[in-house]
Formats: C-alpha cells, sequence, structure tokens
C-alpha cells in the first residue's frame, strides 16, 4: 500500500495489491438470522437467506422448491426491511424482488441476475450491496433510488456507463469494482459522474480501467475522508499519470 497524498481529514493510496475490506457489514444490533426455507421466517424485520448450495442437506427437488417458495414469498411486499442473500441469488429470485418496495437494505453476495429493474421500485433503500454483478449490463434502474446513502457494486464486466449513479447525491460510501478475486479489469468510459457526487466521504475504485484516463473528477470531492484505488492491469504510464493527478496540491488545506 503506497500512500500518494494526504490531508489532515483524508487518507489516499493506491492499492498495488488489491486488500479486500469485509464486504457484509453488521446490522447495529448484531447479524440477522440465518434462515434456508420460507417457513423459517417468523415476521423479522432482518433476515439472511441461504437458499441455494444446499449441499447434500437438501435432494435437487428440495433446492428447486426452496428457490421457487421464496419467488413466491417476495412477489407481495413483506414485513422485511433488512435483507441480506448469502449464497448464490438465482436470476428468478432476484426479479422476484421487484414486488419488495419496502426494502431499507439489500445485499446480494453473488448471482447470475443481468438486468437490475427489479431494483428500481426500491426507492426507500438506503444501503445496497450488489456482489457477483459480472452479467449486469446496465446502471440506469440503480438512478431512482434517490435515498441511497451506501452503494457497493463488484464484478462489474459489461458495464462501461457509470453516469446513471450520479443521481444518487445522498451516497457518502460508494464502491464500484470489476472482479478483485480474478482479477478481471473492468472498463468503464469515464468517472465524470463523480463531480455531480460532491457529498462522497468514502470511494474505492478497485479492477478497474478508465478509458478516457481523465481522473480529475477525484479532485472535485471535497468531503472525502477515504479514497482508495487499485492499480489492477494498468500499465506504468497510465499508473504514473494518475498518480500526478492524485497528488496535486488541489487537496493541500
Amino acid at each position: 500500500m503506497t500512500p500518494v497524498a494526504t490531508a489532515p481529514d483524508m487518507l489516499l493510496c493506491v492499492f498495488g495489491v488489491i486488500l479486500r475490506h469485509d464486504a457484509v457489514v453488521k446490522s447495529p444490533a448484531g447479524a440477522p438470522p440465518i434462515i434456508t426455507t420460507v417457513a423459517e421466517y417468523v415476521g423479522q424485520a432482518a433476515i439472511r437467506v441461504s437458499a441455494t448450495q444446499l449441499g447434500v442437506t437438501y435432494s435437487r427437488a428440495d433446492a428447486k422448491r426452496i428457490v421457487a417458495e421464496w419467488c413466491r414469498f417476495f412477489s407481495r411486499p413483506s414485513p422485511i426491511l433488512e435483507l441480506h442473500f448469502t449464497s448464490r441469488t438465482p436470476k428468478r429470485l432476484f426479479e422476484a424482488l421487484a414486488g419488495q418496495p419496502q426494502l431499507r437494505r439489500l445485499r446480494v453476495k453473488w448471482g447470475d441476475y443481468d438486468e437490475l429493474d427489479a431494483l428500481a421500485g426500491m426507492v426507500n433503500l438506503t444501503d445496497l450491496t450488489l456482489g457477483g454483478a459480472s452479467s449486469v449490463r446496465s446502471l440506469d434502474p440503480l438512478a431512482r433510488l434517490r435515498r441511497l446513502e451506501r452503494l457497493h457494486i463488484e464484478s462489474l464486466r459489461y458495464v462501461r456507463d457509470l453516469s446513471p449513479l450520479r443521481h444518487l447525491t445522498l451516497v457518502t460510501d460508494l464502491e464500484v469494482g470489476g472482479d478483485w478475486r480474478s482479477p478481471r479489469i473492468a472498463h468503464v468510459d469515464s468517472i465524470a459522474f463523480l463531480a455531480d457526487m460532491p457529498q462522497l466521504r468514502d470511494l474505492v475504485l478497485h479492477s478497474m480501467i478508465v478509458d478516457s484516463l481523465d481522473y480529475a473528477p477525484l479532485l472535485q470531492l471535497p468531503q472525502l475522508k477515504t479514497l482508495r484505488v487499485m492499480e489492477g492491469a494498468w500499465d506504468e504510464a497510465e499508473m504514473g499519470g494518475t498518480r500526478r493527478i492524485l497528488s496535486r496540491s488541489a487537496w493541500t488545506p
């Protein structure tokens, strides 16, 4: 980890090797219970669902039934405000979440979902984590989630346009990137959207190459406390230019 610029109220660093922090943050009162079947749900406001990758505990028929039951359950609003999927989330299960507009916190570990339309009606969301978003091609539906305060998206592969994020004017904690496990590097057109998010306090851009090579929008974030950037597969010329931008005295009081 090599610091490239500092200020009294900011920690800025560039990663040569990514150091991944825990993607799941426990709720203030502790982690919600983990359940597998709809029958185990007893009206809690916060749950963690592990409905797939069940191993030998359940037959293949049981596994299909469990997912189908959750799809039916999520097709109608429920008392759930905080929902975590801790195992693979099949596309049909993700799409069923369109019936949960009351959600305030949603965290998806990974899945084969390729569209985010199911989230467009979740206007009460303040916290959203989308892991394993490698099949997603557009972030447009996220532009409607104007109450979001925390947004983490990883494993992007096909999304090149991050501009829909400019509408999320309450987000203070943003993480966007490719697949840090591979690492599979994401290519995005630009990070110009950051100029419309001066409220950001924590920003992580990892496993990502900005094709425009314009990192100046990083200098337009006066509230930043933490900025982390992963070098990924950038060549030395690209990274050298980035370091020069990030080390400008514009961040010096």
